[in-house]
């Protein structure tokens, strides 16, 4: 029992600031990701079932239930505006964005910006094929809705999917 409780107070302990556990055990360390509690989906059509609630500009096409951002045009903008999801985002909150990216080789390449691309919620980056996870605080000056701003230095082309943006409550 004494063993239960002192495992317990450790994991208590190791709860860090950014939301992680890390569990300590004879030197070694194991960082865990702590569960976010979320609100309600915020955004609308994330599975691209068509066109409709998204502005693809040069360089996406919106179909076959994806996104595709060509590679060619240099900050491509595909966005939803406020007025066009389920609820709007706010200034000064954190949030969870949730995107699946197919891409055949390399690295997809973009930022995660406010729906004019005057605010970056995260800078440009590159993302690995696969299921992504990003949270992101809004500055107290956002012009809300998001977006993401294709770049040039993709590989190739790539497809984004299953978008799901939620607050962290």
């Amino acid at each position: 029992m004494k063993k239960i409780l002192l495992i317990l107070s450790v994991v208590l302990l190791s709860v860090s600031l950014q939301g992680q556990m890390i569990i300590r055990a004879n030197s070694n360390a194991r960082v865990m990701a702590v569960a976010d509690t979320l609100g309600a989906e915020m955004i609308s059509n994330g599975v691209f079932t068509d066109g409709t609630d998204w502005t693809a500009n040069t360089g996406w096409a919106i179909g076959s239930g994806v996104a595709t951002y060509d590679d060619v045009t240099n900050n491509a903008l595909l966005l939803q505006v406020n007025a066009d999801m389920i609820s709007a985002i706010t200034a000064t909150t954190t949030y969870r964005l949730e995107f699946d990216i197919t891409i055949s080789s390399g690295n997809a390449f973009f930022s995660i910006n406010n729906s004019s691309g005057t605010v970056a919620y995260k800078t440009l980056n590159t993302y690995s094929n696969g299921h992504k996870v990003v949270r992101f605080t809004t500055t107290a000056v956002t012009i809300a809705g998001i977006s993401f701003w294709g770049n040039i230095g993709s590989t190739t082309s790539f497809t984004i999917d299953n978008i799901s943006l939620k607050k962290v409550l």
